[in-house]
């Protein structure tokens, strides 16, 4: 658990649990569409998030509070190891480490919050998981929309290389984080 402010709000990070799925589902069913359209690890309805967190030991997932408003701002989903439907495309990738010391990395922040220091923030806390868990990478879950312009740039700025682009509902691009 970590406190930290944050566009002079007091924010609290910490691991996702089981109780917080219907807290998560209005979070995500409150982002705006063009937001929404851009993350689709699994599905919004609470009961869709309890399976998808009860079907993997492997996922795992951090939330972002603000303690005002007693209401989820941010979200960085992640499962350590690559998932089986990407391996194929991973190995193609002579830069990226084994699939095994990979972590999927999937971040959403509230509309409201983006460009505040939160994704920044999530990303340091996912990279302190991730390397308490020895993996050697973040890689972005599902890619990026290859049209998502802004976020490309983002991740950029703090450190993804780019691998190469696939086609799955559009154009998407592989980035990785060295850790």
């Amino acid at each position: 658990m970590l406190r930290v402010t944050i566009a002079e709000q007091n924010i609290l990070i910490r691991r996702f649990s089981l109780e917080d799925a219907a807290h998560l589902s209005d979070y995500l069913l409150g982002l705006s569409a063009a937001t929404q359209q851009r993350f689709a690890p699994h599905g919004y309805a609470a009961n869709a998030i309890q399976a998808f967190y009860q079907q993997d030991p492997r996922l795992g997932a951090l939330i972002a509070i603000d303690t005002k408003q007693e209401a989820i701002i941010g979200y960085a989903a992640f499962r350590q190891e690559a998932f089986q439907h990407d391996l194929q495309r991973y190995t193609t990738y002579t830069d990226l480490p084994a699939a095994t010391q990979c972590m999927n990395y999937a971040p959403s922040v509230a509309d409201a919050w983006q460009g505040k220091g939160l994704g920044k923030r999530l990303l340091q806390e996912t990279i302190a998981l991730a390397k308490s868990a020895n993996m050697q990478a973040l890689v972005l879950w599902g890619g990026v929309q290859c049209d998502n312009e802004q976020a490309i740039q983002y991740y950029r700025k703090n450190g993804f290389i780019e691998l190469g682009s696939f086609i799955h509902h559009g154009c998407n691009l592989d980035m990785y984080l060295p850790l």
